[in-house]
Parts: structure tokens; C-alpha cells; sequence
């Protein structure tokens, strides 16, 4: 008799354990994976290799795999209705049909994207919109199915939709090449085309389809072939000179850069075209008129003419000056461009409360000029103001 883990007596009375007996448990497996697709892609094979996993999804659980009857695995974006990729066994062999067109959105075009690099190179791989069982639907959703999908393997039906959307392929391909004009364009439609006639054949033969009727890719000949050629020398052309433009500016830009700060005003008054990014003079801007505008060494660009044109703003610090009246603002606004005028004064310092030299500052925005600069270009102002400007006293 044995009494609980007791159950061996020995001959001077005392008991003897009886050793415990180890259950090994099954394995837990492990069902989220930042990539459910290369899971999908690789189940356990007879030498040990591949996931044992029969489905998984990834944290989100937006992106995920099944496994249906016969061992068809489907990978699934957002729900079950909308499946991206499947992978079953035909004539022994491991095939992979993966989605094609349009994605339902930039998530799923992602995990279209993860199913086809998750398929083996060497793997019989299709490229087609129905990746399951498909049933014809009057009504084509955008986006949809263009009818009802099964978890189920692809059947007859559905290699025969395939097959017509590969035609359906093949088509716009050519119809690409037909209304392009450069020799890249057309070679790359038409290459194309014919990729997509021998995965047509091989998709019917390998499902046993009757192969419909393919369209037949057009040949390029010579004087189109010429013409496209010339269309490419031209566009050459022009990329060649746009990008030697900007190797002289930037050629002009490095030559400038290394002048010191005198000599780069004198280029930037004259119109250089180089930009001097913050150039100021001991903290003020500099100002220079380019047609119809004034442009500050902070790379503002402001009209003269018009209610907040700097014509206008002329006149307004003017006539302050010539009256000694300074401006703050406070209740009463004055503009130039996109900027408020805060302030036309003199400039103050810490022991006299006007400046001995009788500069004016304008602070508008985060420019702050000198009066004097704003005297050197107001007769190019006052000549393209279409408004009446006094001189400056």
C-alpha cells in the first residue's frame, strides 16, 4: 500500500520516496512578430527549418495570418475581408499568389509590400489581385474585392479573373508606351508587357487554364526610336545646363563667402545673387532696392508700393524725423510687408537719453535699421513709388 508520494516501505519500518516523475509540457508558441508576413512565408518544412505557427499577427493586430483548410495560408490587412497574400500547395509545389493594385491605404501598400519580400526567391510567386476564392460582385467597391473574398484556396473562377487582369495589364503597358516620350519610358512599358505575357502563360499553364487570347506588344521602330532618342538628348540638355547653373552659383557663393565683410556688402549691394544669410552691419540690416521691392540683408523682400509698401513708410518716418516726433507703437499700427513697425527713434544709450550722433533706428519685426541706410536708396524709392515722396532733408 502507499500512502501519497510514500509508497515504498523498506524492512526496518521506514518509508521510501518514490521518485517523481517529469511531464514534459508542450512548447508555448510565441504569436506576435513585428513581421507576421515572413512567418507566413515560411511554415515548418520536413527538415525542421520554418515557424511552426499556424497563424500570428503583429502588436497592432492589423496585420496578421491564418491558417484555412488544406493548409492555405492567408495574410490578412485590417480584417478578414481583405486579404493581401496567400500561400498553398498545387502540384506538390508551394505557391504564392501575392495582391497586386491599388492598396487601401499607405498601412496596407506597407504590408503588401512585407508579403512580397517575405516570399522565398526561388518560390513560385504571382502578382494578381485575387489571392483566395473570389465570387463575381455586381457592385465593384472602391478599394474592395470587386466582390466577395473566401478564406478559401483560389479556384477556376478566380485564375480566370486573374487571367483577365493580367490582359487587363498587359493593355495599359502598351497604351504607356504608346503615349510616352522619352526612350526610358517606352523600353520600360514595353519590357513591361512581354514580362507580363510569359507570367500569363506560365499562371495558365500551371492551373490549367485555357489561355485567352494575349495582346500583342508593338515593336519600336527606327524613326520613333530616333525621336525618342532626340527627346532624351534634349531633356540631357537642359539637366545639364540647370545643374551647371547651380555649380556656378554655388562656385560664386564659396568665392564670396571667403571676402570679408566689406566686400561682401559691396557684392550684395551691387545684385549679387549669392545669399550672405544674417549679413548685417554692427547688428543693423542693410537695404538695397531690386525693381519694385526693397530687400534687406535678412533675406526679406518687401513692396514698395501699396498700404504696406515701403513708399509709404518712407514717407511716415519722414515726416517723424523732420518733426523730431519719435514713434512706439501703442493703439496706433504702422506695417511694411508682413512686419509691425515697433518703433522710430533715436538711439539711446545707457548715460545720454539722445544719441550724440542723432541716429535713428527703425525696429520692425526682427530687423532693426539705421536711418542713414534707409537715406541711401530712398531716391530709388522714391522713383518707383507710384505715390508722391518727399526728399529727405
Amino acid at each position: 500500500m502507499g500512502y501519497g508520494q510514500y509508497s515504498t516501505v523498506r524492512r526496518d519500518g521506514q518509508y521510501l520516496a518514490t521518485p517523481s516523475i517529469e511531464v514534459k509540457s508542450k512548447k508555448r508558441l510565441a504569436h506576435i512578430f513585428d513581421n507576421p508576413a515572413h512567418v507566413w512565408a515560411h511554415p515548418r518544412e520536413k527538415d525542421g527549418s520554418g515557424y511552426e505557427q499556424t497563424e500570428a499577427w503583429n502588436k497592432g493586430k492589423n496585420f496578421y495570418f491564418k491558417t484555412v483548410e488544406d493548409d492555405t495560408r492567408i495574410l490578412y490587412s485590417y480584417r478578414d475581408s481583405y486579404p493581401i497574400a496567400s500561400r498553398f500547395v498545387h502540384k506538390r509545389k508551394p505557391v504564392y499568389l501575392v495582391r497586386s493594385g491599388k492598396p487601401y491605404s499607405v498601412t496596407t501598400s506597407s504590408h503588401m509590400s512585407s508579403a512580397s519580400s517575405a516570399v522565398p526567391l526561388d518560390a513560385i510567386k504571382f502578382s494578381v489581385p485575387y489571392v483566395t476564392k473570389y465570387t463575381a460582385h455586381e457592385v465593384n467597391r472602391q478599394h474592395g474585392y470587386g466582390g466577395y473574398a473566401s478564406n478559401e484556396k483560389p479556384d477556376t473562377a478566380t485564375h480566370k479573373a486573374n487571367l483577365a487582369d493580367f490582359i487587363s495589364r498587359i493593355e495599359e503597358s502598351i497604351k504607356e508606351s504608346n503615349s510616352a516620350k522619352s526612350l526610358y519610358q517606352v523600353d520600360h512599358s514595353l519590357a513591361s508587357a512581354r514580362a507580363l505575357k510569359i507570367q500569363a502563360r506560365q499562371y495558365a499553364f500551371l492551373f490549367g487554364i485555357k489561355l485567352p487570347k494575349l495582346p500583342s506588344v508593338p515593336s519600336l521602330t527606327a524613326e520613333r526610336r530616333a525621336k525618342l532618342e532626340l527627346f532624351d538628348a534634349k531633356r540631357e540638355t537642359r539637366r545639364n545646363a540647370r545643374s551647371a547653373a547651380r555649380e556656378a552659383q554655388w562656385e560664386e557663393q564659396r568665392r564670396l563667402d571667403a571676402l570679408s565683410l566689406e566686400e561682401r556688402i559691396a557684392a550684395w549691394r551691387a545684385g549679387s545673387s549669392a545669399r550672405f544669410w544674417n549679413m548685417t552691419r554692427d547688428g543693423f540690416a542693410i537695404l538695397r532696392v531690386t525693381g519694385s521691392n526693397v530687400e534687406t540683408s535678412q533675406g526679406v523682400s518687401v513692396p514698395i508700393n501699396g498700404l504696406a509698401g515701403a513708399g509709404r513708410l518712407l514717407r511716415f518716418l519722414t515726416a517723424c524725423k523732420n518733426a523730431n516726433r519719435p514713434y512706439q507703437r501703442n493703439g496706433h499700427t504702422e506695417h511694411i510687408g508682413n512686419f509691425t513697425v515697433e518703433s522710430f527713434q533715436p538711439l539711446l544709450d545707457d548715460k545720454a537719453d539722445v544719441s550724440p550722433t542723432g541716429e535713428w533706428i527703425l525696429i520692425a519685426g526682427c530687423h532693426r535699421i539705421t536711418w542713414s541706410e534707409i537715406a541711401s536708396i530712398s531716391d530709388a524709392v522714391r522713383s518707383a513709388d507710384k505715390e508722391k515722396t518727399e526728399p529727405i532733408s
